[in-house]
């Protein structure tokens, strides 16, 4: 048997059993890097994320704790990537300073899949890490689906 509901101008709207009509569910999925990573990797597997759904909109959060443990000049660059397209970077940079140099930098970003897979990197000079003890004190990312976002250029 078919719900019907009246809509705010009176109109009686017929929606089939089986219908959900509560509110949408967002779909969000965290992951964490179990351990360090102290050497250039392409695609780190513990925050690699796949099965995006081409042409739908995701949100990605990205939390890195980078360390530089060698004074002198060095860097460490971290980055998400999608698509053949780097959506965020994170990078220390320390000149000629001596000893530890370490920083925790956040990202969001939002965007519109053109493939199925998110992908974390890291590059690495120097003795530089890329921190990850599996919790949210070190490095993690995180996806949001966004079932009810349209991109637009009404913000001028």
């Amino acid at each position: 048997m078919a719900k019907i509901i009246k809509s705010q101008d009176g109109e009686a709207v017929e929606f089939p059993t089986g219908v959900d009509l509560g509110p949408n569910k967002i779909k969000f999925q965290r992951k964490f890097l179990n351990s360090d990573v102290n050497s250039a990797i392409l695609d780190i597997t513990d925050l690699r994320l796949n099965g995006l759904t081409i042409g739908n909109i995701y949100r990605v959060s990205y939390n890195a704790l980078i360390q530089n443990l060698a004074g002198g000049t060095q860097s460490a660059n971290t980055s998400v990537n999608h698509g053949g397209v780097e959506l965020m970077r994170m990078r220390l940079r320390q000149d000629s300073s001596p000893g530890t140099t370490d920083i925790v930098d956040k990202g969001t970003v939002v965007f519109t899949a053109t493939a199925t897979t998110v992908t974390v990197s890291f590059s690495e000079a120097n003795n530089s890490v890329l921190y990850g003890n599996g919790g949210f004190e070190e490095t993690w990312i995180s996806i949001e689906e966004l079932p009810n976002h349209t991109e637009t250029t009404d913000f001028t």
